[in-house]
């Protein structure tokens, strides 16, 4: 549940810190595409995951995504 607080704020959305992190974590977790499925999913039932969709878009040029899938990847990009 708190992947998604730490990839959009304290990570700023790196992905070589998210690998970083999570090779100091758990070794083991592989950072496919179920990972970043469940991420996207964490990412909607966070508590402030409206907010960090929102800002993170606004910060990108105001993106308008037509699938969740193109949603997860302008969010998610592995």
């Amino acid at each position: 549940y708190e992947w998604p607080a730490l990839w959009f704020g304290a990570l700023g959305r790196d992905t070589a810190s998210l690998r970083a992190f999570m090779k100091a974590y758990d070794p083991n977790q592989s950072l496919d595409a179920a990972f970043y499925r469940r991420a996207m999913a964490f990412t909607l039932l966070h508590e402030f995951g409206g907010l960090m969709i929102t800002q993170t878009l606004r910060r990108m040029g105001d993106p308008e995504p037509r699938t969740l899938d193109e949603l997860q990847t302008l969010l998610w990009r592995a």
